[in-house]
């Protein structure tokens, strides 16, 4: 169930947790799907605000999805979050997906920004912004980032994104790629652990399956697809992997087969 936490007074502490957000339009520019301020800073108002656990999917929105405004006083965290096929339609805009004008700390932690039809992923003016383990596909952050490691560009692979399943296969990069140290909730969006394999995956949906290699068909994680990881999957053709990850198996249906031969033929030479 969707859970907001909070409370509107003079220091207000604010969480969303465990939310789908899909299928909601937004035409008024001014406007977020997801707003929050602090009226007056020069008094002593102070915020903190996190959004943990949520998927937001398929909106559409003239403004950002997620805006935070006023002086340095708000603290932001959005963690294990899945932002994919939001779009901003508006011509000329520049609002990206999440917007923070001016808090005094961001963090983007642990979440995946993919097939968004947005100008830019995040944009921010605050003193301090940082994003860590984080897959995202639009390079061209809008602002400043003045702290960001640990994270990639390549495809999440989501299970079945035309029937809006975004869990991840087993091949999936995401996995086994988070950070910890960011994680407040014991259980992820479906309510299955929210760390197994001792390191959390990346995303609002935490994945059983161990973490694949470190690129697909790198399967001896020496950074080169190549006539090494050729003798491994030839090695492991045919296998059955029923519901766990296993080397080879590169579309994540659990069979290593012919499809699965072909996709590391395509990727043979490639330099991860």
């Amino acid at each position: 169930a969707c859970t907001p936490v909070g409370s509107e007074n003079a220091s207000l502490n604010f969480f969303i947790e465990d939310c789908i957000f899909r299928n909601n339009t937004n035409l008024v520019q001014a406007n977020a799907l997801i707003w929050f301020s602090v009226d007056n800073p020069a008094a002593g108002d102070s915020g903190y605000f996190r959004i943990e656990n949520c998927l937001f999917h398929d909106n559409l929105s003239y403004q950002h999805l997620i805006g935070a405004q006023v002086a340095n006083a708000i603290t932001m965290d959005v963690v294990n979050c899945t932002f994919t096929r939001n779009s901003n339609p508006l011509p000329g805009s520049l609002a990206p997906i999440i917007s923070a004008l001016s808090p005094n700390n961001v963090t983007i932690a642990n979440c995946v920004f993919w097939d968004n039809d947005v100008p830019g992923e995040f944009t921010s003016s605050s003193n301090v912004t940082s994003i860590y383990n984080s897959i995202y596909q639009i390079t061209n952050f809008l602002g400043d980032s003045s702290q960001q490691s640990d994270n990639q560009s390549g495809d999440p692979l989501f299970t079945d994104p035309d029937n809006n399943d975004f869990s991840l296969l087993p091949a999936s990069p995401a996995i086994g790629a988070g950070s910890n140290g960011f994680v407040n909730l014991a259980n992820d969006l479906a309510g299955n652990p929210r760390i197994q394999e001792g390191t959390v995956d990346i995303g609002c949906y935490e994945s059983p399956f161990a973490s694949a290699p470190l690129c697909l068909g790198d399967f001896d994680n020496d950074l080169l697809v190549s006539t090494s990881d050729l003798v491994i999957f030839l090695a492991n053709f045919g296998s059955n992997c029923g519901a766990a990850f296993c080397i080879g198996d590169m579309t994540g249906d659990g069979v290593i087969d012919t499809s699965d031969l072909l996709q590391f033929i395509a990727l043979f030479g490639t330099e991860c």
